[in-house]
């Protein structure tokens, strides 16, 4: 989203940390005073421990615009965390499909270490030969060797559109 503020074009943003983070070179503190950004680690870190319990995250940040095109001197603002009860009628519904004998994949855009944590919670992801791919760790195998491994992939993230026809 873009605005004006002050005569100024600034544009907010939204997305994945991973994305995002590397071009945040300042971060605004609570009494709205920019900073420049040396710790991101601290993030970083954050980011996993709350991935690891399957709660979902966006960045949230801004850029004074002068360049359209690309994100660059981005400010960062904070982190909005989500967290979505897992239903009993899904993990419910997850074992009546597995009882059934039919092979599910959860595909989601969601971050690797996120859907894992989903997976695991629900009863999709069991054991530790069972897969859990991103959507550019699946694209570095053929169709022939993903044809071979399918039966223990169990979990898709950072999903694309295609990955879903592909499978």
């Amino acid at each position: 989203v873009s605005t004006f503020e002050s005569g100024k074009k600034v544009t907010y943003i939204k997305g994945a940390i991973e994305k995002l983070l590397p071009y945040c070179t300042r971060y605004l503190d609570r009494f709205g005073v920019e900073h420049y950004f040396q710790n991101k680690e601290m993030v970083t870190k954050e980011m996993e421990r709350l991935t690891h319990l399957g709660t979902r995250l966006l960045l949230l940040c801004y850029m004074n615009d002068q360049y359209e095109d690309s994100f660059h001197d981005l400010v960062f603002l904070g982190i909005a965390c989500i967290r979505d009860e897992l239903r009993d009628e899904a993990k419910e519904g997850i074992e009546l499909i597995q009882n059934a004998g039919i092979h599910m994949i959860m595909i989601t855009g969601d971050h690797k270490d996120t859907a894992e944590s989903i997976a695991r919670e629900c009863g999709l992801l069991k054991s530790p030969e069972e897969m859990v791919l991103t959507s550019q760790e699946l694209a570095m195998y053929t169709d022939e060797q993903i044809e071979r491994f399918i039966p223990k992939l169990r979990v898709v993230a950072r999903a694309l559109p295609h990955d879903k026809s592909r499978l």
